[in-house]
């Protein structure tokens, strides 16, 4: 009928997902998109600011809304709306939630754009092995309950769970001989493994995360001044990296490598302890033995 579509359920006019979000276009005319949005559960994600509208009635699920450190908790029935937003709102989903989402152009676009780029960043890292593949997945897991025991603002969650899962992103510019050679590193190829850090944050310098490049070079950085690739010491390390720092090293002490064996989970858990204050922080290295409680891996006090 002319003026007039009516679709099943599955149909869109374009679609877009990654492994925490999926979009689709639904409608659009004039200055108005219709989109369905579903989150994965226990993912960060933000409105960020912009001259435009957009309204997500939520049909499923729940979340909550950091309200500039006051907790909000939204479900099935609530919805949100966003006119000429001056600045940044940050959301938490406690389950899986989708959202009946209507906005003016060209938010699809501009959703859209944001997840290939993130795709085609994540495929680099899973081309590279699948070792690093897997070992990112489990580092944005643990950081993400390290960074939710240390209260961290909604921002501070976003930039984590991005930081995260690639921060090894830079290790795709090492030629795989040396990432992968089973016995001592020379000096020159030390040098190379010493430079991913920053490589990650080169390579992610003009996309749209640009924004936790900062984090990704300090994931090797200590407490003591001892790391690299900067020596930053203490105060001068964000508080995300010296969470993936404890993440990262529980991960790779736990996982056969090429050049040894993984050790026990005690042993790493150990290891961590002892490093307390001097490779790690001491307040990320309790909120880690907290979690190691709770998993049965420690015993409660």
């Amino acid at each position: 009928m002319k003026g007039l579509r009516v679709e099943q359920d599955g149909a869109c006019l374009e679609s877009v997902a990654k492994k925490t979000t999926a979009i689709k276009l639904l409608a659009r005319a004039g200055e108005v998109e219709v989109m369905l949005q579903t989150v994965k559960a226990a993912k960060p994600f933000s409105l960020t600011p912009w001259q435009g509208f957009e309204f997500a009635f939520i049909t499923d699920g729940t979340l909550i809304w950091d309200d500039n450190g006051k907790e909000v908790t939204l479900s099935k029935g609530d919805y949100i709306v966003a006119t000429n937003l001056v600045q940044t709102a940050y959301f938490r989903t406690v389950t899986d939630v989708t959202f009946m989402y209507v906005a003016s152009p060209p938010v699809f676009g501009f959703v859209s754009e944001n997840i290939k780029q993130w795709l085609d960043l994540a495929r680099d890292i899973e081309v590279k092995d699948m070792y690093t593949e897997e070992h990112c997945k489990r580092i944005e897991r643990l950081s993400t309950r390290i960074g939710e025991k240390l209260r961290l603002s909604g921002g501070q969650m976003v930039r984590l769970v991005d930081a995260a899962y690639l921060h090894d992103l830079g290790k795709t510019a090492i030629p795989e001989e040396v990432l992968t050679k089973p016995t001592k590193l020379s000096e020159e190829e030390w040098e190379l493994i010493r430079r991913h850090p920053t490589e990650g944050r080169q390579i992610l310098q003009d996309t749209f995360i640009s924004e936790v490049g900062y984090i990704i070079e300090q994931h090797h950085e200590r407490e003591d001044g001892k790391g690299y690739p900067l020596g930053l010491e203490g105060r001068e390390i964000s508080i995300e990296a010296k969470i993936i720092a404890v993440a990262d090293a529980y991960d790779a002490m736990t996982s056969d490598r090429p050049y040894r064996k993984a050790l026990t989970e005690q042993q790493a858990i150990e290891e961590i302890i002892r490093q307390r204050g001097a490779q790690f922080s001491p307040e990320v290295v309790d909120a880690f033995m907290e979690i190691m409680r709770e998993d049965g891996k420690l015993p409660r006090e």
